[in-house]
């Protein structure tokens, strides 16, 4: 299972529109076929073999970013899933609800910085590019997005 390019669409429509609500003065980012190979291969693994949601090593993938989410098979289309990762609420609450403005890792309103971080993630305002894969293991499905240059940098201000 791969991303179609109209899910590509969807996704990093998904991603801008979130940065734009933000007001974060970058541009809009842009997709990375790149960084979309890398994070399929992760999708992949983590459908194959893993079953659950768990994230590369950071060493496999210098310098960048990466969000995961996980949901029932069907349950939600790709740009749903990067909504896990933002206003959709999550046991009562949100990521982006979660967020405060702050220098990384004093970014949510929990006091722990990974209640926002994949929100944060989406809206770096240095990250300039996101490529994604989506796979299933017939049970859930797993989309992984890659993020260039990667964000949640720490003592850095977010966004």
């Amino acid at each position: 299972m791969t991303l179609a390019p109209q899910d590509q669409s969807t996704i990093l429509a998904t991603h801008n529109a979130y940065r734009s609500e933000v007001g974060i003065n970058a541009p809009a980012l842009q997709w990375s076929s790149d960084l979309a190979a890398g994070a399929q291969k992760w999708a992949d693994n983590l459908a194959t073999n893993i079953h659950d949601l768990q994230h590369s090593d950071s060493s496999a993938r210098p310098g960048l970013g990466e969000n995961i989410a996980m949901e029932s098979k069907g349950g939600y289309t790709p740009a749903q899933l990067v909504d896990t990762w933002g206003k959709t609420e999550i046991d009562g609450s949100s990521e982006q609800g979660n967020f405060k403005r702050g220098t990384f890792p004093d970014i949510s309103k929990t006091g722990n910085w990974a209640d926002a971080g994949h929100y944060t993630q989406v809206i770096w305002r240095t990250t300039t590019s996101v490529g994604c894969g989506l796979a299933s293991d017939g049970t859930n499905d797993y989309l992984v997005c890659r993020y260039s240059p990667a964000g949640n940098m720490q003592g850095e201000n977010v966004p």
